[in-house]
């Protein structure tokens, strides 16, 4: 909320509504000077008057626009500093890969973030309403001092009335942001299981659960939005009460010769801009509530890192990792590893029954799992003393799934990494990925998505392979990464792998191919 607040854009926002207020309430006043003009048959006076009347109405309007392309840009801006500050928590989070804390991001990044928009528009209203309050108020003042006191006892009615509505606001309004995510989580989870529910004619199922959680929805939207509108409807009421309690008061000031009569005129325009401002004031605070409520789930911290900013902290493996008693919990068991050395440069097959814990000793070895008792080593270094980011800059995981993103196969295949043109002519010759590019008329620059391209599970995988080869690993960890190919590109990519000099490979296997084996250095059981 305080990046929001203290944006320095926010002094333009706050000029341009102090304008637009003062304009607005003069050219209520001289709503009064026309009447007068026209009590006194003055027809030149009343057309001046109503002219220059227009033209504060039409600067005013002119300022109100530039004010909301300005208040626009600031909360652009701070939405974007809210994705980026949830995008570093996710990709520093311990469970990075775990379905709930992808939800969890994406329903921050888009309905979150929305909703945030939303309300922070609101509040600019209530920035606008309070400065017209103010300046209205300082208008009737000068009327009449009697007005003032009027005023600050419809005020203190008016400001007690959120406070009998702010907890039903908040808890509402988290129950709707939960009840999105938890719509968007069953959803992708039914859409992912689509084979499945066709194979078995259970459609029936997703048709089930949209209206399950539609249902869930429009009880929470029902709940937030009566809880919002008690509160305006309230406010409404009492702004009625006192705009006419303050007119009444104006005819009593003019009865007595105390104001002009065209005065009552101006008097309730004036006070119908400042208890429309109070009131949208009052009628806001659901809005700073919910808006806060929202605001609590994003990360609190300010992170202050440059975007495309590669920090070189690697740390090449040189002589070997050391697991030394290395225990995992998992579940309601433990995962007990043997006591291992894996030498810099070579081969390793790891083996062993479903669920004895192959792939979550990949995890452990590239910083994915941190929940480990006992002791690992990397060139006698703990990994306790070895950031995550360090050991990713040794370390690529090529495994049994390949995710390719909508862009270029070039893009596929570097990622962040700078670009290098005999690199990446080596790497597609050795990963036979040549023959796909010359086929595509834009070749390496060919996007992927299923409207222009589909790849076989061969090819996908030969992307994955040359995008670990061209990040030039000093480890490279395999699990599964062939189990769903054809066996004879599975034996030459293992070929390439295996054969690489230097590079020192972990590969999880529940089948060793007879013409990959002699190029194995050990076979590790767990």
């Amino acid at each position: 909320m305080q990046t929001l607040i203290k944006n320095k854009k926010n002094i333009l926002v706050l000029m341009a509504s102090i304008g637009h207020s003062v304009l607005t309430v003069s050219a209520s006043l001289l709503f009064s000077k026309c009447i007068e003009e026209l009590m006194n048959k003055n027809i030149n006076g009343f057309f001046s008057y109503t002219i220059l009347s227009i033209a504060l109405w039409l600067v005013a309007t002119l300022i109100s626009l530039l004010q909301i392309y300005i208040q626009t840009t600031v909360i652009q801006d701070f939405v974007y500093e809210l994705r980026y500050r949830a995008t570093y928590d996710f990709v520093n989070h311990e469970n990075l890969c775990q379905n709930d804390e992808t939800q969890k991001y994406l329903n921050m990044c888009l309905y979150d973030t929305e909703l945030i928009t939303k309300h922070s528009n609101n509040l600019y209203s209530i920035l606008n309403s309070t400065v017209m309050a103010i300046v209205a108020s300082i208008t009737l003042v000068k009327i009449h001092f009697s007005l003032l006191i009027y005023v600050l006892i419809a005020v203190t009615i008016m400001s007690v009335a959120p406070k009998f509505f702010e907890g039903k606001i908040k808890e509402r309004t988290q129950a709707l942001s939960t009840a999105m995510e938890t719509f968007k989580k069953e959803l992708d989870n039914l859409v992912q299981g689509r084979i499945t529910l066709n194979n078995f004619n259970a459609f029936n199922w997703l048709f089930g659960s949209i209206k399950e959680q539609s249902l869930n929805l429009k009880k929470c939207h029902i709940g937030n939005t009566l809880s919002v509108r008690q509160l305006q409807g309230l406010i409404v009421i009492l702004n009625i009460i006192n705009q006419l309690g303050i007119i009444g008061l104006a005819g009593f000031l003019a009865y007595v010769n105390l104001i002009s009569f065209p005065m009552i005129f101006s008097v309730g325009q004036v006070a119908g801009q400042m208890f429309g401002g109070i009131t949208a004031v009052i009628s806001g605070a659901p809005e700073y509530y919910a808006l806060t409520t929202l605001l609590n789930k994003f990360p609190s911290s300010n992170v202050k890192v440059k975007e495309g900013e590669i920090v070189d902290n690697s740390m090449p493996l040189k002589e070997s990792i050391q697991l030394n008693h290395v225990v995992v919990p998992y579940k309601e068991k433990r995962i007990e590893f043997p006591n291992v050395e894996f030498i810099a440069g070579k081969k390793y097959v790891i083996t062993g029954a479903s669920g004895s814990g192959k792939s979550t000793l990949l995890k452990v070895l590239n910083g994915d799992v941190k929940s480990f008792s006992g002791e690992i080593l990397w060139d006698k270094v703990s990994y306790n003393d070895i950031k995550t980011e360090t050991l990713k800059q040794s370390i690529v995981t090529m495994s049994q799934t390949t995710h390719l993103f909508n862009k270029s196969i070039k893009d596929n295949i570097i990622l962040e990494k700078a670009y290098d043109d005999v690199l990446m002519q080596q790497i597609i010759k050795q990963t036979h990925l040549d023959s796909l590019i010359t086929q595509l008329e834009d070749g390496l620059d060919t996007v992927i998505n299923t409207d222009n391209i589909t790849l076989s599970g061969g090819q996908i995988q030969r992307v994955s392979l040359a995008r670990c080869l061209y990040h030039e690993p000093n480890i490279l960890l395999i699990d599964e990464g062939t189990a769903n190919i054809d066996a004879a590109t599975a034996i030459d990519i293992e070929k390439i792998l295996l054969t690489t000099p230097r590079l020192t490979v972990i590969m999880v296997s529940h089948h060793l191919f007879d013409e990959v084996a002699p190029f194995i250095d050990s076979i590790v059981t767990i």
